[in-house]
C-alpha cells in the first residue's frame, strides 16, 4: 500500500510539474524578427495597435499583440512616440526632430517638417488636426492642421 502511495505521489508531482511548464509556455512570446528596442506603443482598440523603436522600427498588430508585422517607416532615425486618432490616421516622432504621419494605418508613412533637430519623445493628438509633440530641452511643438505646419511653443 505504501509503495502504491509513493508511486501515486510521484505521478502527481510529475503531472503538476508538466502542467506548470505548459502554463509558462503558453504565456511566453518570442519575437521572430531582428532585435530592436521598442520605445512606445499605441492601441486604438483591444486588437489594433502600433509600436515604434530604434532604427525607424514601426510594428503593427491586429490581434492584440499576439503577432507583429513590420511597416516601412522610410527612416533610420529612432522613434520614441506614437499616437493614432483612428485606425488609419497616426503620427510617430523621434531623433533629429523626426515626425512621420500615416493616413492608411501605416501602409505608408510620410515625413513632416518639424522645424527642430531636437529629439522628440512624445506625440499626442486630440483630433485629426490638433496635436502636440514634445522633446528634449523643453521642446514643445503644436499643429492645428494635422502636422502640415508645426509651430514651436514656449515651455
Amino acid at each position: 500500500m505504501q509503495k502504491h502511495f509513493k508511486n501515486l505521489l510521484l505521478l502527481c508531482l510529475m503531472a503538476s510539474s508538466f502542467m506548470a511548464q505548459q502554463a509558462t509556455a503558453q504565456t511566453t512570446y518570442e519575437w521572430q524578427g531582428s532585435f530592436t528596442n521598442i520605445r512606445a506603443t499605441h492601441f486604438t482598440s483591444a486588437t489594433q495597435g502600433w509600436a515604434v523603436g530604434t532604427n525607424g522600427t514601426i510594428l503593427t498588430t491586429s490581434n492584440g499583440g499576439t503577432s507583429w508585422i513590420a511597416q516601412a517607416s522610410g527612416t533610420t532615425q529612432s522613434l520614441f512616440g506614437v499616437t493614432f486618432t483612428s485606425a488609419t490616421q497616426g503620427w510617430a516622432v523621434g531623433n533629429n526632430g523626426t515626425i512621420l504621419t500615416t493616413s492608411n494605418g501605416g501602409t505608408s508613412w510620410t515625413a513632416q517638417t518639424s522645424g527642430t533637430t531636437q529629439i522628440l519623445n512624445g506625440v499626442y493628438f486630440t483630433s485629426a488636426t490638433q496635436g502636440w509633440a514634445v522633446g528634449n530641452t523643453g521642446t514643445i511643438l503644436t499643429t492645428s492642421n494635422g502636422g502640415t505646419n508645426w509651430t514651436a511653443q514656449t515651455s
